[in-house]
């Protein structure tokens, strides 16, 4: 059940398009996989789910990387 949890909170991330909103949904996305990451470790159950958490912790990080930019940088890319 837990595997839902990260799962809707890292949905709700790559889907907001609020920019004042996307890193507190970030954060919690990342905050989620973490928790969720270290139950797994400690099952011999988990290698499907680690490998979409893997997965889903690099889309979150393009994500931060390219949508919340600093303000000045965010300026010049929507001028040009």
């Amino acid at each position: 059940m837990e595997r839902q949890r990260w799962y809707q909170l890292y949905g709700e991330a790559v889907l907001e398009v609020d920019l004042t909103k996307l890193d507190e949904r970030i954060g919690a996305a990342e905050l989620a996989i973490r928790e969720r990451e270290i139950e797994l470790r400690c099952s011999d159950i988990a290698n499907e789910e680690l490998t979409m958490i893997a997965d889903a912790k690099t889309t979150l990080e393009i994500l931060r990387r390219n949508e919340l930019k600093p303000a000045d940088t965010q300026k010049m890319s929507r001028s040009a």
